[in-house]
Parts: C-alpha cells; structure tokens; sequence
C-alpha cells in the first residue's frame, strides 16, 4: 500500500481424497481458521514493523546499508553486502529473501502511486500492532458475525447465570417443604445450570477476545 504498510491476500486451498478430513475442513468455522491464521500473521507483523525501523535508524548512521536516510529508496546495488550485516539471516529458508532484494536494489524504487505517504511514521505500540478488530473482524463477515452471535450468546448466558439462583431460592421455598427430596434435586438442577451457564459466558469470552486483539508475547516468543 505505502512504505510501511501491507495488505495480505492470501488463499488457502485444501484437498483430500478421504472423507473426514474434507467434512471437517469443509465445516469448521471460517472464524476460526481466521483467529488461526491470525496468530501465524502476528508474529510477522511485529517483527516487521520493528525491523523496518531498525533499517532506518542504521541506515541514516550508515547509507550504505541498503536504503537512504529517508528509509525509502534503495541505494545502489553493491550496497547489497552491507545490508546483509544489518540483518541475520542464518537459515536457507532466506535464501528467497536475499535474492528478491537483490532484485528490488537492481530494478529500482517500487512504482508508488502519485501521492502515496512515503513516510514510515512513528513506532505503533504493542496494542496497535496486537489490534484485531479494527485491522480484520469488522471488516469480515464471518468474524463480524460470530461476534454478534458470540456476545449475543454471552449476554444469554449471563442472564441465566444471575437468574438461575434466583430461581431456585424460590423452587425451595415452594416445593422444598410439600415435596422434601424433589424439592432439594430441583434446587440443586437448578444451581447446577446456574454454574454451566457461567462457564459458558466464561468460555465464549475467550473467543470474543480473540476476535478483538492477540495475545502476548505471541506464539513465536513464548517460552517452553
């Protein structure tokens, strides 16, 4: 979109010749393949959005890291090397990297639209970064919609919660004393829904959350 910022568009194609596996895939919850794939994004998208900025700031106390002083545009091609010194990357899984910016140093600036921000502006905090809702979930339908149903749902559950004891203080004193046992087994059906219906408020509100902001640190950075 503009130096700084990405938009992903990605699609993820499954196939299989067995019956179950394709039951479950076709079945199992967009929403939910969403929150996934947003903890895998999430790790990116921090360290991205850091590491940007440290190219920068090294670049303007050495230009010959890869990038000019304003971190936008590509210095010259053999300053290839010196930008590999500012960035690690050990593994043959970068080899990709390395090579598409060697690409992007020898072709040029990127072709920005006229008027386009080239400014990276400042450092976005750890909420920004961690931000679901407003990145993603109002934006999807079915993120949006099981939202709506999620707290819908939480509302529910809460109500019964708070209603249920209520309930059975009554059911008590009406039956306890004509019925005995009956009276006490109701009592206690009652409470006992009482507490599933807390559970479930609790439950869905794990969820909500996810739909709404990721966790940290993320999964990446998690220790063992």
């Amino acid at each position: 979109i503009r130096p700084g910022q990405a938009r992903l568009i990605a699609r993820f194609p499954f196939k299989f010749d067995a019956k179950l596996p394709k039951f479950l895939i076709k079945y199992y919850p967009a929403w939910l393949q969403h929150i996934g794939q947003h903890k895998v994004l999430e790790d990116d998208n921090i360290l991205l959005h850091i590491q940007e900025r440290a190219l920068v700031a090294a670049s303007q106390a050495n230009p010959a890291t890869g990038m000019r002083p304003n971190g936008i545009q590509p210095a010259p091609a053999p300053a290839l090397s010196a930008w590999k010194s500012v960035y690690h990357t050990p593994t043959a899984a970068d080899t990709i990297v390395g090579h598409y910016r060697r690409w992007l140093t020898s072709a040029g600036p990127a072709p920005w639209r006229q008027g386009t921000e080239m400014a990276l502006g400042n450092e976005m905090s750890r909420e920004q970064l961690l931000d679901r809702y407003h990145s993603h979930t109002k934006n999807c339908k079915a993120c949006m919609g099981a939202l709506t149903g999620i707290r819908r749902a939480r509302f529910a559950f809460a109500s019964l919660a708070l209603a249920l004891p209520t309930v059975v203080k009554l059911a008590l004193d009406l039956v306890l004393k004509a019925s005995g046992g009956v009276g006490q087994g109701l009592g206690a059906g009652l409470l006992g829904g009482s507490l599933l219906a807390a559970g479930l408020w609790y439950w869905l509100g794990g969820f909500e959350v996810q739909l709404l902001r990721g966790s940290w640190p993320p999964p990446r950075n998690r220790k063992d």
